[in-house]
C-alpha cells in the first residue's frame, strides 16, 4: 500500500461521546464513518447495523464537519442535558463556533468552555481516558 499522507490512513472515522461531569459515558454517542461520496451508498444504507445508541453519519474525511458538530449538539446532546451543563470542548474549527451552539441551546443556562489549541490532549477528559486506548 503506498501511503503518502499519514492523514489517509489515520482519519477514517470519528467517534463522538458525551461524558458526564461525574466520569460516566452517557447513553448516546455520534459514529461518523468516513465514505466517498459524503454519504452512504444504497448497499451500505441497507446492510448497516446501527444501534439505538448510536446516530451514525458519513462523511469523505471520516471527520466532523459544521454540519455534524450541528447533528452532535441536537441530536446528541440535546436530548441528554438539562437546562444547566458546561460543555468542553477543543479548539477545532467546526465546533468552537458559540454562535452554532447558542442556535441550539438558546434559552438555557449553558456553557461552552473551548480548550486552548494544541492543549486537547493533554487536559481533555476523553483523550486522557477514553482514547486513550485507541
Amino acid at each position: 500500500m503506498d501511503v503518502r499522507k499519514k492523514y489517509n490512513v489515520t482519519h477514517s472515522y470519528t467517534v463522538q461521546p458525551v461524558t458526564s461531569a461525574d466520569g460516566h459515558l452517557l447513553d448516546k454517542f455520534l459514529l461518523i464513518l468516513q465514505e466517498k461520496e459524503n454519504e452512504f451508498g444504497k448497499r451500505v444504507e441497507k446492510n448497516l447495523i446501527v444501534p439505538s445508541n448510536v446516530v451514525v453519519r458519513a462523511s469523505k474525511s471520516g471527520k466532523s464537519s459544521g454540519e455534524k458538530h450541528h447533528v452532535f449538539l441536537n441530536e446528541l446532546l440535546r436530548p441528554l442535558v438539562g437546562r444547566r451543563f458546561l460543555l468542553f470542548l477543543d479548539s477545532w474549527k467546526t465546533q468552537a463556533d458559540l454562535i452554532k451552539f447558542r442556535a441550539v441551546f438558546p434559552n438555557q443556562d449553558s456553557q461552552l468552555l473551548i480548550f486552548p489549541e494544541g492543549s486537547t490532549g493533554h487536559i481533555q477528559p476523553q483523550d486522557l481516558s477514553l482514547f486513550r486506548s485507541w
